[in-house]
């Protein structure tokens, strides 16, 4: 299949893009994938073969800035249509049954947060296991509605079955929008 690209289509970067699932979805949905960026080395070579018209930012999302996403999209601060990504789920899922606050991973989302305050973009979309609602409570889920919304964003949850969309499994998945 021979892909245009539209100068004019909108503009998305994806955090813990993985193999670029998310982003081949928004792309197929017509906008233009500008950046990507993952720990796994492995993931990260797979993005950047289907997703060659993308920089890949590779590396803990730690030591990167919204800076180096900008400067990656050549966009400035506000200019992003979109900023998509999943932080890691392992902490949050029901079927780690040490699941909880106390792992590592399970702050990730406060660095798509921070990404999301340096780049200000138009729309996000984080998407997250549903255990991510009651992990710890559901404080993550609280610290990331407040922490948009203190970005000025107005925050939208659901939840999606993946089944209802033509995948072939159950699979639920909860959106911040």
């Amino acid at each position: 299949m021979i892909r245009e690209k539209v100068v004019n289509s909108p503009t998305v970067v994806d955090l813990f893009c993985g193999a670029g699932g998310l982003s081949e979805g928004f792309r197929q949905a017509g906008f233009r994938v500008l950046a990507g960026n993952d720990a796994d080395k492995f993931a990260g070579m797979t993005y950047a073969a289907t997703h060659g018209e993308a920089v890949f930012l590779p590396g803990p999302i730690q030591s990167l800035s919204a800076i180096d996403f900008l400067r990656a999209a050549k966009l400035r601060k506000g200019e992003l249509d979109c900023l998509i990504g999943g932080p890691p789920c392992q902490a949050f899922s029901v079927y780690n049954h040490q699941r909880g606050l106390h792992d590592d991973r399970s702050s990730l989302f406060r660095e798509y947060l921070r990404i999301v305050g340096g780049m200000l973009p138009k729309w996000v979309v984080m998407e997250n296991v549903t255990g991510i609602t009651s992990a710890g409570g559901g404080r993550a889920m609280r610290e990331i509605v407040d922490g948009l919304s203190g970005l000025g964003y107005n925050v939208e949850i659901r939840i999606l079955r993946a089944e209802q969309y033509g995948i072939p499994q159950e699979r639920r998945r909860v959106f911040f929008i």
